[in-house]
């Protein structure tokens, strides 16, 4: 009993030793630091006016609160609602990408682009991110608190206090402006019979928008155009279909920041006796249930723009998507072109042009971001019906074979047939630009997109190649490079919580240290006990003797 006493009081320090080391463990602890993608908001500079973010890093402590400091995290549809964007202070903002199910609607998708409409109309002096919804721990953190939202009187929020800290950081470089980049552009020449009068076709590849990596048009101009030159292959395979006029194709980048590359295009390459220009905008949905022709000034009847508007507006009727001429005269006080139908005219001499999209509404002249050509998901069969009428439109001018006589109704039927539209290649392209959208900046990846077109259409057309000419050509821009970037979070260990566990600990010592003075206690006692007990037990023996 003894030695039971003497360990216990021996063990009393220790106990207490390891408990305030483990209470320095538990407050000195912090989760492992995660990585995330993000994505800077796009900068760019026009008529030497600084738009979007010019600031990369940042590094602070997280906040859900719009009117508070440090890092914001804040959901689109949140920070959508604010009434001013000027009175955050933040010192930096992450914004949270839409999800599937909000992109694929129409009136969410129309609210995020005026959202992105706002960012980018003025200059950010804090970094500004985007960061998808799925991303590791962004949940977590956005549940730490409401943007915007105030407890109830009387009320104390306990759950931010237990929570825990969320420490937010991103080291990226500055953004660089491009003094000499090259945008490339693909220039397609497929030869008919005769080289007068050819006609231009053309479509962007690039989904310039605020946030890298996230398609802004969704490239059904393009997969159209890219549809109809393979299936336009087939009309070489039979001397009765062979086109008699010439068409060009341009695929070209920039469709966003001026049209800078298609104004150089024309300046430098365009053929002298063009007939007139077709240019793809989105046709990704019939939602009005027609097709929309822009046009700066309407076709002349019987001139060749206007037979092929003619021709179009009856394969067009055959499949329900009547065409609505719009009509916008150009004011050429403004630098920023609307539509590329535009900058035709603004050349000497002047080609007859039109762009023909599934949007209705005209843009305002001037502005940067003049529309969002992804209004909603895209509807692959509405594509097929709007490039079938073009297809099909198109390869009568060529072959010229429109006409009511009996041998151009024999040749029609084969020119139709030819080029009757592939419904799984044209998904196939539809699914290639939405998956992979190209960047304006990202010159490196568009030359390398428009060369795998180059080959595939070579391959395509076998034989036929020989009437196929390609020419890569390149105009200067002067946009920013855009940042990807790796967001490091880190998740401290909250007040409340160390809180807790230093009364814990302080409990647990408090047990420990009450348990072992009463065993002390005891163990005395019974040490005085039998002390005495072995006095008496020596007395008596004394007495005895």
């Amino acid at each position: 009993m003894m030695r039971m006493g003497a360990l216990a009081t021996t063990r009393l320090p220790l106990l207490l030793v390891l408990s305030v080391v483990l209470l320095g463990c538990a407050v000195g602890f912090s989760a492992a630091a995660t990585t995330i993608d993000v994505h800077r908001l796009a900068q760019v500079t026009t008529a030497q006016q600084i738009l979007g973010s010019t600031s990369t890093s940042f590094e602070g402590r997280l906040t859900r609160n719009a009117a508070g400091y440090g890092v914001l995290l804040i959901t689109w549809p949140e920070l959508a609602r604010l009434s001013s964007l000027e009175q955050l202070k933040c010192s930096a903002l992450v914004v949270t990408l839409p999800t599937a199910e909000e992109d694929g609607s129409e009136m969410q998708h129309a609210l995020w682009h005026a959202l992105k409409l706002r960012l980018l109309s003025r200059e950010w002096s804090i970094p500004v991110y985007f960061v998808k919804p799925d991303a590791p721990h962004v949940q977590d953190m956005l549940a730490t608190g409401l943007a915007g939202k105030t407890k109830a009187k009387g009320k104390v929020d306990f759950g931010a206090f237990l929570r825990g800290n969320y420490h937010l950081k991103v080291d990226a470089p500055s953004p660089t402006a491009h003094d000499s980049l090259d945008s490339p552009a693909l220039h397609v020449h497929l030869r008919g019979v005769s080289e007068e009068k050819p006609i231009l076709i053309v479509a962007h590849y690039d989904t310039y928008g605020a946030v890298p990596g996230v398609a802004e048009a969704d490239g059904t101009g393009l997969a159209s155009a890219l549809h109809m030159l393979q299936q336009l292959s087939n009309l070489y395979r039979d001397t009765t279909t062979l086109p008699k006029r010439s068409v060009h194709f341009l695929i070209v980048g920039q469709s966003s920041l001026g049209y800078a590359p298609l104004s150089a295009w024309i300046e430098r390459y365009r053929p002298a006796d063009l007939s007139f220009a077709v240019c793809l905008s989105s046709l990704s949905t019939t939602q009005h249930n027609r097709l929309f022709m822009h046009v700066s000034k309407p076709p002349r009847d019987g001139s060749d723009l206007g037979v092929f508007v003619d021709i179009l507006n009856a394969t067009a009727s055959e499949r329900g998507l009547p065409i609505s001429m719009v009509h916008r005269k150009i004011n050429l006080a403004y630098d920023l072109r609307s539509w590329e139908h535009e900058q035709f005219s603004l050349h000497r001499p002047r080609t007859p042009a039109m762009t023909l999209s599934t949007i209705p509404d005209a843009p305002q002249h001037g502005t940067l971001f003049p529309r969002a050509e992804k209004t909603a998901a895209i509807d692959p069969a509405a594509t097929s019906a709007v490039t079938s009428a073009l297809s099909e439109a198109l390869a009568l001018v060529l072959t010229d074979t429109n006409n009511e006589d009996e041998e151009s109704a024999v040749r029609r039927e084969g020119v139709l047939a030819s080029v009757h539209t592939r419904d799984d290649l044209l998904t196939a392209w539809i699914q290639e630009m939405d998956e992979q959208p190209l960047l304006p900046q990202d010159t490196h990846a568009a030359a390398e997109f428009l060369t795998r077109v180059q080959q595939y259409l070579s391959k395509r057309y076998g034989v036929a190649a020989r009437y196929l000419n390609f020419d890569i050509t390149t105009a200067a821009v002067v946009p920013h490079s855009p940042i990807n970037a790796k967001m490091v979070e880190q998740h401290t260990a909250p007040p409340g919580s160390e809180l807790v566990v230093i009364g814990a600990a302080l409990y647990y010592a408090a047990i420990v240290y009450v348990v072992m003075r009463q065993l002390c206690a005891a163990t005395k006692k019974k040490r005085e006990a039998h002390h005495v007990q072995q006095c008496v037990m020596n007395e008596c023996v004394r007495v005895r003797e």
